[in-house]
């Protein structure tokens, strides 16, 4: 698949009004779409273990016959209000057959039953649990999944707590505020993310706190944090952000090695692009 069909996809798909609606849908009471369990066919060729903590699944996966001593641990995006999808899946699994890494996937809280305090106490008692392991860790995540790693850092450096080899971040969520003049401009060419569903879901993930630096990552300070390494294509609306976080670093002196794509949308790394695959090979020599 090409870049422009990738793009056109999305239009057709019609994952931008999907995200405009995430008020509407939220008012239903629920999240706003059900988790992806892992596809039947992965059970062929990876080892899957499935935990339910406090009402939440947590899947660990790992190649059939290998013995996996590093591990990395994945959060996944969707806006705080959406759970696992099958792109999820399939990066997941690249991660596993290109590295033979134990890969820790929890299902986490999600908005509106759960807000960031919630959803931190979550992914920080398993990252505790995680870290006593044997073996490197290395922290991924995509989109507001990408935001939970930057966050985690922030209270891991605070706890003192074992840091992660590396940081890799997808088309992170810096601002859930979404302020940055420059977002007015995307939002009509971004083809998924649409901007004040986004901010509805930044308010309620956040109970109105939207400079948090747990919240909004952008705020954070990174100096004690372990290296990172950040993705993002210009199409998407979070790249002005993205781009706002790198000069930040930059000034701040924060080990951050930060790849723009030209033209890209949100997440275009989980895509079969030839983009992504360059993308894919960045992330993968991070974590060797």
């Amino acid at each position: 698949m090409t870049s422009d069909a990738l793009e056109a996809a999305l239009w057709k798909l019609g994952t931008k009004q999907l995200i405009a609606n995430l008020e509407t849908d939220m008012y239903k009471g629920g999240a706003f779409y059900d988790s992806v369990s892992p596809p039947n066919r992965l059970f062929n060729k990876y080892d899957i273990e499935t935990v339910i903590v406090d009402g939440s699944k947590i899947y660990t996966l790992s190649v059939k016959g290998q013995v996996a001593t590093d591990t990395i641990y994945y959060l996944h995006g969707g806006g705080f209000a959406c759970g696992l999808s099958l792109i999820h899946w399939e990066i997941i699994t690249y991660f596993a057959d290109n590295l033979g890494y134990k890969i820790v996937i929890p299902d986490y809280p999600l908005i509106p039953k759960s807000d960031y305090i919630e959803i931190y106490d979550f992914i920080l008692n398993l990252y505790k649990e995680i870290s006593s392991n044997e073996g490197r860790l290395f922290l991924v995540g995509d989109s507001a999944g990408a935001s939970l790693v930057l966050g985690l850092s922030q209270l891991i450096a605070k706890q003192n707590l074992r840091k992660p080899e590396h940081m890799i971040m997808i088309s992170p969520w810096m601002d859930v505020a979404m302020t940055n003049p420059e977002i007015e401009r995307l939002q009509p060419i971004d083809p998924s993310l649409d901007c004040e569903g986004l901010k509805y879901a930044g308010q309620v993930y956040s109970m109105g706190d939207l400079q948090n630096p747990l919240v909004s990552p952008i705020y954070g300070e990174y100096q004690d944090t372990s290296p990172m390494t950040l993705i993002v294509g210009t199409l998407d609306l979070l790249y002005p952000d993205c781009h706002k976080f790198n000069e930040i670093c930059k000034e701040k002196g924060v080990n951050l090695s930060f790849y723009e794509y030209e033209n890209m949308v949100h997440l275009f790394p989980l895509f079969n692009i030839p983009q992504a695959k360059e993308a894919k090979e960045i992330m993968i020599a991070s974590m060797q």
